[in-house]
């Protein structure tokens, strides 16, 4: 079995998740209001070497790590019953392996449109291989960049987790949604 549960580092590993989500999520443009976050733990009865995901319900913001270590063993029992069909008499040890935060925004809320700059800047400048010329250095914008009413390629879209290439006669917006929109750009030429 392994040790008691520290609730010190706990703390520390929580708090950690939803500040990395949160700078995620801000750099995405997602109103601090309109977010959701999600808690799983990989978890297992003491000796076993697999483990299993456990969904967590919401986490008393008091004290999340508080709240995870009594919930835990009795959310575990009953996710190991549901897989397996049988559980370990109780008070047997339960073992947290990792602990996993899924942010983003709420089901409900309105898709939030990052507020561009007036004129965005380029973030970087990056070589990208076009097939009708070549290696060319293209402008890099993130994501927020973008707007409604789109920026000409040749350009990269950087977001976190995704990149998108935008040749020339191509544009980039966001539609209504807040999704990257590649439209053909009727002023370049044919």
């Amino acid at each position: 079995a392994g040790a008691p549960a520290d609730a010190t580092a706990l703390r520390a590993a929580l708090a950690e998740l939803r500040r990395e989500a949160d700078a995620a999520l801000t750099e995405e443009g997602i109103d601090p209001a309109a977010r959701a976050y999600r808690y799983s733990a990989a978890a297992r009865y003491g000796g076993q070497s697999s483990e299993i995901a456990v969904a967590l319900p919401d986490l008393d913001p008091a004290d999340p790590a508080g709240a995870l270590i009594s919930a835990l063993p009795g959310l575990f029992a009953a996710e190991h019953i549901r897989t397996y069909g049988f559980g370990a008499p109780d008070g047997e040890p339960v073992e947290m392996i990792g602990i996993t935060l899924r942010a983003g925004p709420r089901a409900s809320a309105a898709p939030v449109l990052p507020r561009a700059p007036a004129i965005a800047a380029p973030a970087a400048t990056r070589r990208a291989w076009f097939a009708d010329g070549g290696w060319r250095d293209v402008a890099v914008y993130r994501r927020a960049d973008l707007s409604a009413r789109g920026l000409r390629g040749p350009l990269i879209v950087q977001e976190y987790d995704a990149t998108a290439l935008v040749p020339a006669g191509w544009s980039a917006r966001l539609d209504a949604s807040g999704l990257i929109r590649l439209e053909a750009d009727p002023t370049a030429p044919a």
